[in-house]
């Protein structure tokens, strides 16, 4: 499993296990760039993570993706809107293929995903 979190400032943080031969390896580094369609829902992706045993290059690709939100109120009376999308994705590693769930959650902000921010930026 791999994960990635955006800071406040902007930035990315990484980490999450890579399962190799029945061994779970620390993901020390790693980084994704995903795609994109037109309403800002991941389409395909690419990772890069690095353990202490070695690297690893991972693809994957959306084969069919559910939109959700989450709206909770604050002690202070505002509202978080969170967007949540989940895709059952096709991975594949060097002649290896699994399927399995890419997910990415982003806060929404005047009506924006935080995230289309961030990537639009890269």
């Amino acid at each position: 499993m791999l994960m990635t979190t955006g800071t406040e400032d902007g930035e990315l943080d990484c980490g999450g296990m890579i399962l190799n031969n029945g061994a779970y390896e620390l993901i020390t580094d790693c980084t994704i760039e995903s795609d994109w369609d037109e309403d800002f829902n991941q389409t395909a992706l690419r990772a890069w993570a690095k353990t202490e045993k070695g690297e690893y290059e991972i693809t994957g690709k959306v084969i069919t993706l559910v939109p959700v939100r989450n709206r909770r109120q604050l002690d202070n009376g505002d509202w978080l809107h969170t967007r949540i999308t989940e895709a059952m994705t096709e991975y594949r590693y060097q002649d290896k293929v699994g399927y399995g769930l890419s997910e990415y959650c982003d806060q929404i902000i005047d009506g924006v995903p935080v995230g289309k921010n961030i990537a639009a930026a890269r």
